[in-house]
Protein backbone atom coordinates (compact mmCIF):
# COMPACT_ATOMS: atom_id res chain seq x y z
CA UNK A 1 0.00 0.00 0.00
CA UNK A 2 1.10 3.01 -0.77
CA UNK A 3 0.48 6.04 2.05
CA UNK A 4 1.02 9.52 1.78
CA UNK A 5 3.95 11.39 3.88
CA UNK A 6 1.75 12.13 6.85
CA UNK A 7 -0.65 8.98 6.60
CA UNK A 8 3.12 7.18 6.83
CA UNK A 9 3.99 9.53 9.82
CA UNK A 10 1.23 8.80 11.74
CA UNK A 11 0.84 4.69 11.20
CA UNK A 12 4.23 4.47 11.31
CA UNK A 13 6.53 6.83 13.29
CA UNK A 14 4.07 7.81 16.09
CA UNK A 15 3.82 4.06 17.15
CA UNK A 16 7.85 4.06 17.18
CA UNK A 17 7.94 7.30 19.00
CA UNK A 18 5.50 5.52 21.45
CA UNK A 19 7.44 2.27 21.21
CA UNK A 20 11.07 3.81 22.17
CA UNK A 21 9.46 6.15 24.57
CA UNK A 22 8.07 3.15 26.62
CA UNK A 23 11.56 1.74 26.51
CA UNK A 24 13.47 4.74 27.50
CA UNK A 25 11.30 5.38 30.45
CA UNK A 26 10.90 1.71 31.60
CA UNK A 27 14.37 1.09 31.07
CA UNK A 28 15.83 4.38 33.15
CA UNK A 29 13.01 3.67 35.89
CA UNK A 30 12.60 -0.01 35.94
CA UNK A 31 16.34 -0.94 36.20
CA UNK A 32 16.65 1.55 39.30
CA UNK A 33 13.91 -0.20 42.01
CA UNK A 34 15.63 -3.03 42.67
CA UNK A 35 18.86 -2.76 41.47
CA UNK A 36 18.85 0.47 43.02
CA UNK A 37 17.91 -0.91 46.10
CA UNK A 38 20.07 -3.20 46.60
CA UNK A 39 23.05 -0.93 45.58
CA UNK A 40 21.81 1.25 48.18
CA UNK A 41 21.48 -1.39 50.83
CA UNK A 42 18.15 -0.83 51.42
CA UNK A 43 16.50 -3.67 49.71
CA UNK A 44 17.13 -5.71 53.00
CA UNK A 45 14.44 -3.52 54.78
CA UNK A 46 12.34 -4.10 51.91
CA UNK A 47 12.39 -7.61 52.06
CA UNK A 48 11.85 -7.47 56.03
CA UNK A 49 8.63 -5.54 55.22
CA UNK A 50 5.71 -7.80 56.20
CA UNK A 51 4.29 -7.38 52.56
CA UNK A 52 4.31 -10.54 50.31
CA UNK A 53 6.82 -10.27 48.20
CA UNK A 54 4.72 -10.49 44.90
CA UNK A 55 3.06 -7.56 46.22
CA UNK A 56 6.53 -5.27 46.27
CA UNK A 57 7.19 -6.57 42.62
CA UNK A 58 3.86 -6.07 41.19
CA UNK A 59 3.91 -2.60 42.99
CA UNK A 60 6.84 -1.77 41.54
CA UNK A 61 5.44 -2.55 38.17
CA UNK A 62 2.25 -0.78 38.18
CA UNK A 63 4.27 2.13 39.30
CA UNK A 64 6.68 1.80 36.29
CA UNK A 65 3.74 1.45 34.24
CA UNK A 66 2.08 4.28 35.06
CA UNK A 67 5.22 6.70 34.67
CA UNK A 68 5.80 5.47 31.40
CA UNK A 69 2.11 4.86 29.61
CA UNK A 70 0.46 7.66 30.76
CA UNK A 71 3.00 10.51 29.03
CA UNK A 72 2.74 7.89 25.36
CA UNK A 73 -1.00 7.36 25.67
CA UNK A 74 -1.57 11.08 25.78
CA UNK A 75 0.89 11.46 23.40
CA UNK A 76 -1.34 8.99 21.23
CA UNK A 77 -3.72 10.37 21.50
CA UNK A 78 -2.76 13.56 20.63
CA UNK A 79 -1.55 12.26 17.39
CA UNK A 80 -4.57 10.80 17.05
CA UNK A 81 -7.07 14.02 17.79
CA UNK A 82 -4.09 15.86 14.85
CA UNK A 83 -5.61 12.79 12.24
CA UNK A 84 -8.80 14.77 12.13
CA UNK A 85 -10.74 11.27 12.87
CA UNK A 86 -10.50 10.86 16.35
CA UNK A 87 -12.79 8.22 18.27
CA UNK A 88 -13.49 7.70 21.51
CA UNK A 89 -12.94 3.94 20.75
CA UNK A 90 -9.29 4.78 19.16
CA UNK A 91 -8.42 6.86 21.95
CA UNK A 92 -10.04 4.13 24.66
CA UNK A 93 -7.73 1.32 22.02
CA UNK A 94 -4.73 3.47 22.02
CA UNK A 95 -4.89 3.61 26.11
CA UNK A 96 -5.41 -0.35 26.03
CA UNK A 97 -2.48 -1.09 23.82
CA UNK A 98 -0.04 1.38 25.51
CA UNK A 99 -0.67 -0.12 29.11
CA UNK A 100 -0.91 -3.33 27.87
CA UNK A 101 3.25 -2.72 26.30
CA UNK A 102 3.84 -1.09 29.07
CA UNK A 103 3.13 -3.52 31.37
CA UNK A 104 4.86 -5.91 29.19
CA UNK A 105 8.61 -3.99 28.99
CA UNK A 106 8.06 -2.97 32.54
CA UNK A 107 7.51 -6.88 33.86
CA UNK A 108 11.22 -7.73 31.79
CA UNK A 109 12.30 -4.90 33.07
CA UNK A 110 12.06 -5.16 37.04
CA UNK A 111 12.51 -9.20 36.39
CA UNK A 112 15.89 -8.28 34.82
CA UNK A 113 16.35 -5.84 38.10
CA UNK A 114 15.72 -8.42 40.67
CA UNK A 115 18.42 -10.62 38.59
CA UNK A 116 21.17 -7.84 38.68
CA UNK A 117 23.37 -6.39 41.79
CA UNK A 118 23.54 -3.12 40.11
CA UNK A 119 21.45 -0.64 38.26
CA UNK A 120 24.87 -0.47 35.51
CA UNK A 121 24.24 -4.43 34.69
CA UNK A 122 20.57 -4.33 34.79
CA UNK A 123 20.41 -1.92 32.46
CA UNK A 124 22.91 -3.29 30.42
CA UNK A 125 20.69 -6.73 30.44
CA UNK A 126 17.86 -4.89 29.31
CA UNK A 127 19.76 -3.38 26.37
CA UNK A 128 19.21 -7.03 24.44
CA UNK A 129 15.49 -6.34 25.11
CA UNK A 130 15.82 -2.83 23.77
CA UNK A 131 17.45 -3.53 20.35
CA UNK A 132 14.67 -6.54 19.94
CA UNK A 133 11.60 -4.57 20.30
CA UNK A 134 13.13 -1.46 18.36
CA UNK A 135 14.18 -4.32 15.63
CA UNK A 136 10.69 -5.47 15.70
CA UNK A 137 9.23 -1.76 15.34
CA UNK A 138 11.41 -0.99 12.20
CA UNK A 139 10.21 -4.29 10.78
CA UNK A 140 7.05 -3.54 11.34
CA UNK A 141 7.81 -0.09 9.57
CA UNK A 142 8.97 -2.31 6.38
CA UNK A 143 5.94 -4.16 6.38
CA UNK A 144 3.32 -1.63 6.45
CA UNK A 145 0.11 -2.74 4.55
CA UNK A 146 1.72 -5.93 3.54
CA UNK A 147 2.04 -7.85 7.03
CA UNK A 148 -0.15 -11.32 7.71
CA UNK A 149 -3.36 -10.74 10.01
CA UNK A 150 -1.98 -13.59 12.09
CA UNK A 151 0.87 -11.09 13.05
CA UNK A 152 -1.97 -8.96 14.90
CA UNK A 153 -2.07 -11.62 17.70
CA UNK A 154 1.84 -11.52 18.17
CA UNK A 155 2.73 -9.17 21.25
CA UNK A 156 4.92 -6.52 19.88
CA UNK A 157 3.72 -6.47 16.18
CA UNK A 158 0.20 -6.21 17.12
CA UNK A 159 0.91 -3.41 19.96
CA UNK A 160 2.36 -1.59 16.53
CA UNK A 161 0.20 -1.96 13.49
CA UNK A 162 -2.65 -1.62 16.58
CA UNK A 163 -1.50 1.67 17.63
CA UNK A 164 -0.98 3.04 14.03
CA UNK A 165 -4.56 1.86 13.23
CA UNK A 166 -6.27 3.47 16.23
CA UNK A 167 -4.18 6.93 15.39
CA UNK A 168 -5.57 6.90 11.93
CA UNK A 169 -8.83 5.04 12.46
CA UNK A 170 -8.40 3.56 8.94
CA UNK A 171 -7.11 6.67 7.07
Amino acid sequence: TNYNGAVFGFIAVIPLIVFIGILYTVMTGGTNVIAGEKERGTFAAIILTPAPRSSIVIGNILGITMLAAVPTSIISIVAMLLTFHPTIQGAIFIVLLVFSLTILIASITILLSIMNPSVVSAQTAFLPVFLIVLGIAINCIQKLGVFEKYFLFFPLFGHFFGLGNAITAGL
